[in-house]
C-alpha cells in the first residue's frame, strides 16, 4: 500500500471509480439505444452528376410546405468548352428523402429555342438529371413530389 493511503481511502476511491464506470456505460448505452436514426446521405454532388468542367452558377432548395425542411435542391451549373456554353440542371433528394421514391424532376431548355426542352423525371432514389443544353441562356427547373403536391422552381441563367 502507497503512503498515506489506508485501507478505507482505497475502498472510497474504488467505489468512486466503480459508480464512475457504472455511470458511464448506462450514459452511453442510452445515447446509443435513444438516438434518432440518422437519414441515409445523398453521396451524389452536382459537379458529380453532371461531369468535369462544369461549375455551380446557381441553386434552390426546394422546401416542405409543413416543416420547411428541405426536400431536394436544384442545381444549374455551366461549362465553358467553347464560345457557347454548356448547362447542365439536377435535382438533388435531401438526406430527409433519400432513397424514397417520391417523383423528383430536372428540367433545361435553351431560353431562345423553347423547343429544345430536356427533362428527367421520376421516383429517382438519389437525383433526377443531368439534363444539358449548349445555349446562351437556359431556363431551369426542377421538381419535388410530396404527396398531392409538387414544390417547383424554374428562373433563367446566362
Amino acid at each position: 500500500m502507497q503512503p498515506g493511503r489506508t485501507p478505507k481511502t482505497v475502498k472510497k476511491v474504488k467505489a468512486a471509480v466503480s459508480s464512475a464506470l457504472v455511470a458511464t456505460a448506462a450514459l452511453t448505452a442510452s445515447l446509443s439505444i435513444g438516438a434518432p436514426a440518422q437519414a441515409a446521405s445523398n453521396p451524389y454532388t452536382p459537379t458529380g452528376v453532371c461531369g468535369s468542367g462544369y461549375r455551380n452558377v446557381a441553386s434552390q432548395s426546394l422546401r416542405s410546405l409543413s416543416t420547411n425542411g428541405v426536400l431536394a435542391t436544384v442545381y444549374v451549373l455551366k461549362k465553358l468548352t467553347s464560345d457557347t456554353p454548356s448547362f447542365c440542371v439536377v435535382t438533388l433528394k435531401s438526406s430527409a428523402t433519400t432513397g424514397n421514391s417520391n417523383t423528383v424532376m430536372a428540367t433545361i431548355k435553351d431560353a431562345q429555342d423553347s423547343s429544345d426542352t430536356r427533362t428527367d423525371k421520376g421516383g429517382f432514389g438519389y437525383y433526377a438529371g443531368p439534363v444539358k443544353v449548349t445555349a446562351v441562356c437556359v431556363r431551369w427547373g426542377g421538381e419535388y413530389n410530396q404527396g398531392s403536391y409538387n414544390l417547383s422552381y424554374y428562373d433563367l441563367a446566362c
